[in-house]
């Protein structure tokens, strides 16, 4: 069967699926569709030894598509295709050349190994929309890292991960270069003869003795994220990887997971997150139009603020009007950058 989205490619014993659904590889129906069905194909082909998993582009893939969220989700869904990728009896090798976020990050956490070029970068950034990952991710994580290191990941959601900080807490197994070459997919090789690791079934990161550290980092971090719904379903997540299967905490999240989704904060927060990119979207204004080259700045305001960006722009490169409309406090904002910039040996202007 053909699928628009994915491909594959055989290179002798070793197959690579590639995905491509622009411009950030979305998991959607057709996306899920097409990798399930030509996972099946190989799992199947006597003649292929492992399978490599990739996004063509800049994105392994950025996550569940984001347009699909309150309307039920076709077969098989993210967390059905996660599932199957980790239940196979050959090596899986998700190759992230580029960001693997959300439920991107939740497949590579499906695969039996990771291995990333320089531009992989990893994270999950569910919370800030109101959510949590939710197919499966607040459980492998855990089980790869272990429960504390994952809180910080999942609960603040901040900028995803680079290369060398993945690979520092285990995300990914091994480097792979500049980029991952199709036609060289060499790397799985080294993982013919591992054996299979199944994060669902490895509890070999969760040590109970580190329940207190976690639970301290837990109210550090509810604090810092007060009165929001998702970090605390976050948290409780994560906590059950100490208290329960794999199955079991599966469970909690989806039905956390489909809480979060239908509720007002988590709304307001896709609602806000649409609305800052259509902002960025001026009608009539196509991408022949180029914005003009910036040569000079007026910063209103000459206090500790104003005077500090004015500082920022002048080192790079723009010519800088500092304006006050107190002749004192516009004399106290000149003399303030002359000293920085004396203190910090870049010149007197």
């Amino acid at each position: 069967m053909s699928f628009r989205n994915v491909s594959t490619l055989k290179h002798g014993d070793i197959a690579l699926i590639e995905f491509h659904y622009p411009p950030v590889n979305a998991l959607g129906a057709s996306v899920r569709t097409g990798i399930f069905s030509k996972l099946q194909e190989l799992i199947a082909d006597t003649s292929i030894k492992a399978i490599v998993l990739k996004g063509k582009g800049r994105f392994f893939s950025g996550g569940a598509d984001i347009n699909e969220f309150g309307i039920e989700s076709a077969k098989p869904t993210l967390r059905e295709l996660i599932n199957a990728v980790e239940a196979s009896e050959k090596p899986i090798i998700a190759a992230i050349d580029g960001a693997a976020l959300g439920g991107g990050m939740e497949l590579a956490l499906g695969c039996h190994y990771r291995v990333g070029s320089v531009k992989a970068k990893l994270g999950l950034p569910e919370v800030k929309l109101g959510l949590l990952p939710g197919a499966g991710g607040t459980q492998r994580l855990p089980r790869l890292i272990g429960p504390i290191a994952a809180l910080e990941l999942i609960v603040e959601g901040d900028l995803p991960l680079m290369l060398k900080s993945a690979l520092k807490l285990g995300l990914l197994d091994q480097i792979i270069g500049d980029e991952v070459n199709n036609g060289d997919i060499a790397f799985a090789r080294n993982f013919l003869n591992k054996p299979i690791r199944r994060l669902s079934q490895d509890n070999s990161m969760i040590d109970a003795k580190d329940r207190r550290a976690f639970e301290n980092d837990a109210a550090r971090l509810l604090k810092r994220n007060r009165g929001l719904e998702a970090p605390k379903a976050c948290v409780q997540a994560i906590r059950d990887t100490f208290e329960l299967s794999f199955i079991e905490a599966s469970q909690r999240e989806r039905h956390a997971f489909m809480r979060l989704l239908n509720g007002s904060e988590s709304k307001a927060q896709r609602h806000l997150f649409f609305a800052e990119r259509k902002a960025l979207k001026v009608p009539g204004l196509g991408k022949e139009v180029k914005p003009r080259d910036v040569k000079r700045i007026a910063v209103i305001g000459a206090g500790t603020m104003g005077s500090g960006i004015a500082m920022c722009l002048t080192i790079n490169g723009f010519r800088v009007t500092l304006i006050d409309i107190n002749p004192d406090n516009l004399k106290l904002g000149l003399e303030r950058i002359r000293n920085n910039f004396k203190r910090r040996n870049l010149g007197v202007i």
